[in-house]
C-alpha cells in the first residue's frame, strides 16, 4: 500500500518576476486599447504585435509600457487597421 503526500491546504503561487512584469503590461494596455495586441519580453527587449484601431492607439500602448520596460528596447510592431 503506497501513500500519497499530504496536499497543501492553499494552492502553491511561484512568484516570477518575469511573469508579473507581462501581466501589468498585459493590465495597462488593455486599458488603452480595445485591439488585440501580444506583448513578449526577452532580456533586452518587449516586442509588440497585433492590431490597433489607429496610429494614436499605436503609441499610446507603446508609450504605456515605457516606465515599465526599465531598459529594454521596445519593439512596436502593432499593425493599424482601419
Amino acid at each position: 500500500m503506497s501513500s500519497n503526500p499530504a496536499q497543501p491546504s492553499t494552492p502553491y503561487f511561484r512568484i516570477d518576476p518575469q511573469h508579473q512584469l507581462l501581466e501589468m503590461m498585459q493590465n495597462a494596455v488593455g486599458r488603452l486599447t480595445s485591439g488585440r495586441v501580444s506583448i513578449e519580453i526577452a532580456e533586452e527587449r518587449v516586442m509588440l504585435t497585433g492590431s490597433v484601431r489607429s496610429w494614436h492607439e499605436k503609441q499610446n500602448v507603446q508609450e504605456g509600457i515605457r516606465g515599465l520596460s526599465g531598459r529594454r528596447e521596445i519593439r512596436n510592431r502593432l499593425q493599424v487597421y482601419t
